[in-house]
């Protein structure tokens, strides 16, 4: 992927090892994180947790770990998240949640889209999440049950830009008011 921007910084590390790309978190204001995947993807419920749950929390433990000032964090989870519930996907995504909160960031914006609509070709196709998008746009729900990609990213660099204080969760409806 290549950037057209100054501003941005692409470092490629491994999630299996990111204790040895520490420089990739370094001398950052803003950390974002969008990792996530399907249980089918992964493999295995195993596979899904270390991937949605504790990749994410190495990496925003780090980030925060090597910061010489307060930082800002922007996590993706997902709508429905609940570390309580008996689902695998909400609650990991639930617990994800509370693990960032507890690390105590400055500010910390808390994702929770509905369905992901993707602008152009999704990279890998899934044939019922097709079905489900198709259905959700015949009805007209879009704006109510998911969010274009494009949207969540905007959403995501603006709060990082303007959040200031504790924690704030934007629910599907929050990301997609201007």
């Amino acid at each position: 992927m290549q950037w057209n921007s100054s501003k941005v910084q692409v470092s490629v590390v491994d999630f299996d090892n990111l204790d040895n790309h520490k420089a990739a978190f370094e001398d950052h204001d803003i950390g974002f994180c969008c990792l996530g995947t399907t249980r089918a993807d992964a493999g295995s419920a195993e596979n899904f947790v270390k991937i949605d749950h504790d990749y994410p929390l190495k990496a925003a433990s780090i980030f925060k770990s090597l910061a010489k000032r307060d930082v800002k964090f922007m996590l993706l989870t997902s709508a429905g998240s609940n570390a309580n519930s008996f689902f695998l996907y909400p609650r990991t995504k639930g617990l994800l949640e509370n693990a960032v909160i507890n690390l105590g960031f400055k500010a910390l914006g808390i994702f929770r889209p509905g369905l992901l609509f993707f602008e152009g070709e999704r990279p890998k196709a899934r044939f019922f999440e097709g079905v489900g998008i198709s259905v959700v746009k015949t009805l007209g729900l879009q704006n109510t049950v998911g969010a274009p990609t494009s949207t969540v990213g905007a959403k995501m660099a603006k709060a990082g830009l303007e959040l200031n204080d504790g924690v704030t969760i934007f629910e599907n409806a929050d990301i997609l008011k201007q």
